[in-house]
């Protein structure tokens, strides 16, 4: 019903209109709710790579190391091992653009995966 309400009120690009249905019909609740301005992911069962996707792909103007060692409530060196991981040649998860890192398609791929794994087994 909602889809049907935006594509009869809706004025712009017919794709644009597409892709905003499908991201805000994925998942049955928010991933990341913000709480005093921190941003918090509402999982627990996820690894500090995934958790640090989940951020990236929910700021997808990227996000600095510090950024993300304040938002990803995990041990400081995880997150930074966890960082080297998903930029290493093998994985391309993310990465650094200027002084920010950001999603890649592979990594979008990759907690998109998972969170749905997730909310099947919920």
């Amino acid at each position: 019903m909602f889809a049907e309400l935006l594509r009869v009120f809706v004025t712009t690009d017919q794709a644009a209109l597409v892709d905003a249905v499908d991201e805000l019909s994925r998942f049955p609740h928010p991933l990341i709710r913000s709480y005093g301005g921190q941003s918090l992911v509402q999982s627990v069962r996820l690894t500090t790579e995934e958790e640090i996707l989940v951020h990236l792909m929910h700021e997808r103007s990227g996000m600095t190391q510090s950024d993300l060692l304040r938002v990803v409530p995990k041990d400081g060196s995880g997150v930074r091992r966890a960082i080297k991981n998903l930029t290493s040649a093998k994985n391309r998860q993310i990465v650094a653009v200027d002084a920010k890192l950001q999603i890649t398609d592979l990594g979008i791929s990759r907690i998109e995966n998972r969170l749905i794994e997730e909310n099947e087994n919920m």
